[in-house]
């Protein structure tokens, strides 16, 4: 079973998996998007039964939710997806990291990769592979977090929602290399 949800829907789901329980208003802070974009959403997530309200402190997810969250990350071939705030430092843009352990790189193209995720909004990206070598480079990341087993995607962004767009972008649709230079996102 693969993942028939929009991107906005699957990072809003994954923003309740992170908060809990939340309502419109502090998940549009949290993603950084309007509240009114939010609203159409977790109705839509509500009647698919992927959301629910609870009480006066906003929605969560329900089981369901929960599951099809996960499958959704691993049918693009993401394991993790969290947030890492102390990697701003190292990417040097941007407010918000979040990093991405994954089974694979959508291709080899560092550069169309990386362009594909900050075409999707996110202000810069970074590819480690095992042995946490910065693809293209000769640098090793020096993050404790970092497994040297895994490959890993890492986003910046100005707002958590352009940044998790950028990583969901290049692993679920895997077209960077093929739209690199057209000006168009995946």
């Amino acid at each position: 079973m693969g993942c028939a949800l929009e991107p906005r829907d699957l990072i809003v789901l994954l923003s309740l998996k992170w908060r809990k329980v939340a309502g419109r208003k502090h998940i549009s802070e949290f993603l950084g998007i309007g509240e009114g974009s939010i609203r159409s959403t977790l109705a839509r997530l509500s009647g698919a039964g992927l959301a629910e309200k609870h009480g006066r402190a906003g929605f969560r997810l329900t089981v369901d939710g929960s599951a099809y969250v996960e499958t959704c990350l691993q049918s693009c071939g993401i394991r993790r997806l969290e947030l890492y705030p102390g990697l701003v430092e190292t990417l040097g843009c941007g407010r918000t990291c979040v990093v991405a352990e994954v089974d694979s790189f959508p291709c080899d193209k560092v550069t169309a990769m990386r362009d594909a995720v900050v075409m999707a909004g996110a202000c810069g990206a970074l590819f480690v592979g095992k042995g946490r070598r910065l693809l293209g480079t000769d640098l090793v990341m020096d993050l404790p977090y970092l497994s040297e087993d895994s490959l890993y995607v890492a986003a910046c962004g100005d707002a958590l929602y352009h940044t998790i767009h950028g990583i969901v972008a290049i692993m679920c649709f895997r077209r960077p290399c093929i739209d690199a230079g057209k000006g168009r996102l995946p």
